[in-house]
């Protein structure tokens, strides 16, 4: 039994139905989305303690500008993808979001 198939067990996720290998391809997402998630708490935290302190200015308003504006950007996409892609897995193959894309 694989680490994955113990996670997805775990979390009460029925997983003798599942095709082989798709319990590590979910646990894979929500890894990500958990990982994503907590680089998301650091980066409010980073940006709330710079604002606090005023360096948030220098970077708004410095080169660095673009370049935080397509962090953000590119951030907030992918965590919307994570979770839905997670709900998408959590379904299964034959789930409501996934049937319509085969």
């Amino acid at each position: 039994m694989h680490l994955a198939e113990i996670l997805c067990i775990s979390r009460g996720l029925i997983v003798a139905s599942w095709p082989c290998g798709f319990c590590d391809w979910f646990v894979c997402i929500v890894f990500q989305l958990a990982s994503l998630t907590i680089f998301i708490i650091c980066a409010v935290d980073f940006f709330r303690r710079s604002l606090r302190l005023g360096y948030l200015e220098t970077l708004i308003k410095g080169p660095l500008s673009y370049l935080l504006g397509a962090m953000v950007l590119s951030v907030v996409c992918i965590y919307i993808r994570s979770i839905y892609r997670t709900i998408e897995l959590a379904q299964g193959w034959t789930g409501y979001l996934i049937t319509p894309q085969t």
